[in-house]
């Protein structure tokens, strides 16, 4: 039996842009979003580089309310299906 699937948008979030276009100019020019981390301490672990996302602002794609409300996880999931 055949699958059919359906792609109905791109919503890309990762470190070096977030949008189609954004990360697609990115990735193009060669961008890395492997950096320190800064999102919390890292002494102790073995690893102190990550790809984290910085820069996101959730109320571009959330109401203030729902961004305050919502943890990162879920923020960063409506955002992408935005």
């Amino acid at each position: 039996m055949a699958r059919r699937v359906v792609i109905t948008g791109v919503g890309p979030l990762a470190g070096v842009a977030a949008g189609a276009r954004a990360y697609s100019a990115a990735l193009q020019a060669g961008a890395s979003a492997i950096a320190p981390i800064r999102s919390f301490d890292p002494a102790g672990f073995p690893h102190h580089m990550a790809g984290e996302l910085t820069g996101f602002d959730p109320t571009e794609y959330l109401r203030r309310l729902d961004a305050e409300q919502w943890g990162p996880a879920s923020q960063f999931a409506a955002a992408a299906a935005r």
